[in-house]
């Protein structure tokens, strides 16, 4: 375990260099982290996106707005496309922090929806969708890794 969280640093940076050179992002510094379903941390003890997200906002002054909750506890991987697609509307809700963040102001035109693994698409379909409901207009997508 903690090797793996030793290159928590090495993929932040990679990530804030990306950002950095991809003028799609233009100005963009927000970022809204897939949240990871409850039993992983209890399981793990961390959260690897938490912690990718939480060192993007203290060394290169990205904003984070935790938007999403994860409400179920069972694994994805374990489901194919279809599987996760008819599932897709019963993993994620809007974050009850959404009356801080309209209050306060927070809520901006255009994100950056974070993950670690994009695999058939449902999880970023699913989490697009809440976001566009709360006023988003785009949702710009970057995930660590794809699987084939």
């Amino acid at each position: 375990m903690y090797g793996e969280r030793s290159l928590s640093y090495f993929f932040a940076d990679c990530v804030h260099k990306a950002l950095s050179e991809l003028k799609v992002f233009g100005e963009i510094n927000v970022l809204v982290p897939v949240p990871p379903r409850p039993n992983k941390i209890r399981k793990k003890g961390w959260d690897q996106i938490a912690e990718l997200v939480l060192i993007l906002q203290k060394q290169y002054g990205y904003k984070v707005l935790n938007l999403l909750e994860r409400v179920s506890t069972f694994q994805q991987k374990k489901l194919n496309r279809q599987e996760r697609i008819s599932m897709q509307d019963k993993n994620y809700i809007v974050s009850k922090k959404i009356n801080y963040y309209r209050k306060n102001k927070f809520l901006l035109k255009e994100v950056i929806l974070i993950d670690d693994v994009f695999t058939t698409g449902a999880t970023v379909e699913s989490c697009s969708k809440l976001l566009k409901e709360i006023g988003v207009n785009r949702i710009n997508v970057l995930t660590l890794f794809i699987v084939d």
